[in-house]
């Protein structure tokens, strides 16, 4: 094999033709015509090798002993198994198999794979695959006999000795400062004209050039010709520094091989949706922020006042987990969703399961949210400073030693600042509330040797409502609400090529506290969270994956509460913000704040939650990918075990379309609220869904980046826990019940996704969902969820322009929540006062709510650093869209609560 063109490791292209005959039938390898070739770079980059294949020629061809070709772009991972094939150009002669042939034959094509100074890389070859008829492959001679092939002795010859060196310097990437290897270089003065290419570490050197000026040309795909002049002198080493512009930067993509993720090997999932941040960090109205991408994704509602509240095909809020690098995270977002509690740039991608997941994931009835980190990266220090409206963010990540490598980001937002800044003291401001949070990651990554992999990550946030200046007379009652959380993760992984292993361990604390007037709580928690997974490819047809996860919760509640937190849950219905599991409305309907008797809150305790489960892919056919799970659950507050069963199948049909269905059991179990004595009912037991999902994906064979989605889902719930105001006997006393697990609900949809891939310049997509969510209370009566949208429409599309622009807009059509309507008022003499007649639970509805987002984005390049300046504007044309309702005196008026007004985020980033 030899090189045909420059490999560069930044962007893991390697171009590479091999010239070989195998023998009998096997396929050849030969070089693609083309112009002259440079010379062949010397360097410390490894191309890969081919080592296993396997090849047939077609029958079809045979009788008339045709020879043809196929070229082909082949994607290699860094243990060389081939992840994608791409046809350049298809055989001349249809009809009789070459191309099919050669692309089944391509896709189990096995390399040593590419190395950059002895480390295996990812890279991309072009690759040329020649069908030659088995009776000329090898030419015979007279009597029969194979032609041996004619060996020359080697020549020894001794080199001469090398000149000086004249010139010596690096090629870097404007902006970024990235080492370029591999990039040709050329000098010329009169009608001499000397070539060279950088190594790895883009350095390169001339030798033995004549003293005068010089002319410097540099030529690289995707980046701009560069010209320059230098002077040699005699006797002198020139030492130069070159940096060269790239067409169009991507923040990851051109560098992904030095940020890796934590998952290798692909698993089949019926509903998951993978989004790497290159494409996500820029969509309209998400300030930048890759986990607010969520709410675009089909089958995920619209919540109130974009609150953040992540609500998965007609399930409560609280029945999907959030969990990061396999430890749930407490809290997503700060404060009115501005931002997640994570900063972006240390994310690999965000896996979000919709239904039908892995037994991997437990404890969620409605969907999973998997958000994966990066390593820091090795090659070199960067960092920025991203300055905003609302907050400021810094980062720093790079190398200490070629083992060990380190990140840290912080951000603060200084909402609270600005305003006691810019109101005079003396104003006559009495209610001013403001938020303020910040949060923060820390990583040290070390990876002792091969397929080892250490790691101590520690992230938290802090989050703080409270007013801003203290009362002018002394006269108003106390408020402030917060909430903070901090983790330590420790991690082990272990990647073999059949064999894998990740453990961790993560613990850390988590604090809620509110003060309103007399009104105080207090939550403090102490968490762990213990997880081990294997994997084991036994054989190609069969892959086992078992693991085990202990989560421990020690917590305390104090603090002074009304007394109807304790025994008057509301009835479910009463608008958004009640719902099924997961704690769902069971607050008060009414009550004066200063009339309330408080009761005394000191709770503590401490519960065990372990888990074990275990999946097996099964591939009995070629086409066909079955995936068999089961999982049990123990939950030391229910006081009994929980079995599920997931099953999954996957039908490939042809290269280009997937068939793909799936069903199982989800088992949650209640909240330690709803599982107390004071607030709800310590007998409840686990709550379950059935889910039910069927989909077809198709890659469009004409157009590469463009996959549509179709998935039609179901979803039967029951042990449902809703209000009672039933009594009961319980330790021998009659009580309220309060709770039972008497709810049951039911959701149907359909989902399509059409998502242009980041590509040729652009990303984006189409998002549609429709779908009815219903429920039905201890009374046996259905009635919608209060969150069921009935039509949930998105449109995004970004587009990066040349000189460093880059323009996106994103549109949201969403049906309006259901609530329950007053339909009058009866005038009580004793009391002075209206008392509303109340309609049937959620059966009027919220106007449909849309919105247009739009934002754009200018990149200036400096030699050693990158500036960057953004708007984000949400709600580019005002529509006032009603999130609430409200009723007059009587009830014979009604006006809407209308949501934010038009918000938009001017920021600068600088980077380096």
């Amino acid at each position: 094999m030899h090189l045909r063109h420059r490999p560069t490791t930044r962007s893991l292209v390697f171009c590479l033709l091999a010239a070989a005959w195998l023998n009998l039938s096997a396929p050849a390898f030969t070089q693609t015509p083309g112009g002259a070739e440079k010379p062949a770079p010397q360097m410390g980059l490894v191309a890969p090798k081919l080592v296993s294949w396997e090849h047939k020629y077609p029958d079809a061809a045979n009788a008339e002993q045709l020879a043809d070709q196929v070229r082909a772009q082949l994607t290699i991972d860094a243990s060389g198994q081939v992840i994608g094939v791409e046809v350049l150009d298809a055989a001349t002669h249809p009809g009789y198999g070459f191309d099919e042939l050669a692309t089944e034959a391509m896709w189990k094509f096995v390399f040593e794979p590419a190395t950059s100074d002895g480390v295996a890389i990812p890279s991309r070859i072009e690759f040329l695959y020649e069908f030659v008829p088995p009776a000329e492959e090898v030419p015979a001679d007279a009597s029969g006999g194979d032609v041996p092939p004619v060996e020359e002795p080697p020549v020894e010859v001794e080199p001469p000795p090398l000149p000086p060196i004249s010139m010596r310097g690096e090629v870097l990437e404007r902006g970024t400062r990235i080492a370029l290897a591999g990039v040709w270089l050329a000098v010329s003065k009169g009608a001499r004209t000397e070539e060279a290419y950088t190594d790895s570490y883009g350095k390169f050197e001339f030798r033995g050039l004549d003293p005068g000026e010089w002319n410097i040309l540099i030529e690289e795909p995707d980046y701009g010709r560069y010209e320059s002049q230098e002077t040699v002198e005699a006797d002198g080493l020139l030492e130069v520094t070159y940096y060269i512009e790239r067409t169009y930067y991507d923040e990851y993509g051109e560098s992904a091989y030095i940020y890796e993720t934590r998952e290798r090997k692909l698993r089949k999932e019926v509903n998951k949706r993978t989004l790497e941040v290159a494409e996500i960090q820029r969509i309209p109205g998400n300030q930048g922020d890759a986990l607010k991408v969520i709410q675009n994704l089909p089958g995920v509602a619209r919540p109130m006042f974009n609150l953040g509240q992540i609500i998965v095909r007609g399930s409560d809020p609280a029945d999907t987990v959030v969990q990061l690098d396999g430890a749930p995270i407490p809290q997503l977002y700060h404060f009115l969703a501005l931002t997640s509690v994570v900063n972006s740039d240390i994310l690999s991608s965000i896996d979000f399961y919709p239904g039908n997941f892995s037994a991997r994931y437990g404890r969620a009835m409605g969907g999973i949210l998997d958000v994966k980190t990066r390593a820091p990266a090795s090659d070199r220090l960067k960092g920025y400073a991203d300055i905003d409206i609302t907050d400021t963010s810094l980062f720093l990540e790079g190398p200490i030693t070629d083992e060990l490598s380190f990140e840290v980001s912080v951000r603060r937002s200084y909402l609270d600042a600005v305003l006691l800044a810019v109101i005079p003291d003396d104003a006559e401001i009495d209610l001013l509330v403001a938020p303020r949070y910040y949060d923060y990651q820390g990583r040290l990554n070390w990876k002792p040797a091969p397929k080892h992999e250490l790691e101590l990550f520690s992230y938290g946030s802090d989050d703080a409502l409270e007013f801003l200046n203290d009362a002018p007379n002394g006269d108003r009652d106390p408020f402030s609400y917060g909430t903070a959380f901090h983790r330590v993760q420790l991690s082990y992984d272990y990647q073999a090529d059949r064999f894998e292993n990740s453990l961790i361990y993560n613990f850390g604390t988590t604090g809620t506290w509110i003060q309103a007037g007399p009104i105080t709580v207090n939550l403090d928690s102490l968490q762990h969270t213990l997880r081990d997974e294997i994997q084991y490819e036994a054989t190609k047809a069969l892959t086992v994956r078992a693991g085990a996860d202990v989560f421990i919760d020690d917590f305390t509640v104090s603090g002074q509460v009304p007394g109807f937190f304790g025994g008057g849950p509301g009835e479910d219905g009463d608008g958004p913000g009640s719902g099924d599991g997961g704690g769902e409305g069971h607050g008060p309907d009414s009550g004066r704040l200063e009339q309330l008797e408080l009761t005394t809150l000191d709770v503590s305790d401490v519960y065990l939650a372990p888990a074990i489960f275990v999946e097996a892919e099964l591939k009995p056919a070629e086409p066909l990918t079955v995936l068999l799970g089961g999982r049990v659950d123990y939950d030391e507050r229910v006081g009994t075990y929980s079995g599920d069963w997931r099953t999954s199948l996957f039908y490939e049909v042809g290269d280009f379309v997937e068939l793909k269905g799936g069903l199982g059991r989800f088992s949650q179990a209640p909240t330690q609220q709803e599982m107390s004595d004071l607030f709800g009912n310590p007998d409840l037991g686990y709550q379950h869904a059935y889910h039910y999902g069927l989909g077809v994906g198709v890659q469009m064979p004409f157009y590469d980046p463009l996959t549509v989605e179709l998935t039609g889902f179901y979803k039967d719930m029951n042990n449902l826990v809703v209000d009672s105001t039933e009594v009961i006997v319980r330790d021998g006393e009659a009580v309220n019940e309060k709770l039972n697990n008497q709810g049951q609900g039911r959701v149907e949809g359909l989902e399509v996704l059409l998502k242009h891939a980041l590509g040729n310049n652009f990303f984006g997509w189409v998002s549609y969902t429709l779908s009815q969510a219903e429920r039905r209370d201890a009374d046996g009566t259905w009635h919608l969820f209060d969150y069921d949208q009935t039509h949930i429409l998105t449109l995004i599309g970004s587009y990066k322009l040349p000189d460093g622009w880059q323009v996106g807009l994103r549109f949201r059509y969403v049906s309006g929540n259901p609530y329950t309507p007053e339909t009058g008022s009866v005038f009580d003499v004793d009391s002075n006062r209206y008392s509303a007649i109340i309609g049937d639970v959620n059966s009027a509805r919220m106007p449909a709510f849309h919105q247009l987002d739009a934002r754009i984005d200018k990149t200036w390049i400096f030699d050693w650093w990158k500036l960057g300046a953004y708007l984000d504007v949400q709600g580019v044309y005002y529509h006032g869209n009603p999130e609430a309702i409200q009723y007059n005196y009587d009830s014979t008026e009604k006006a809407y609560v209308e949501g934010l007004p038009i918000l938009p985020t001017l920021g600068i980033k600088g980077e380096f």
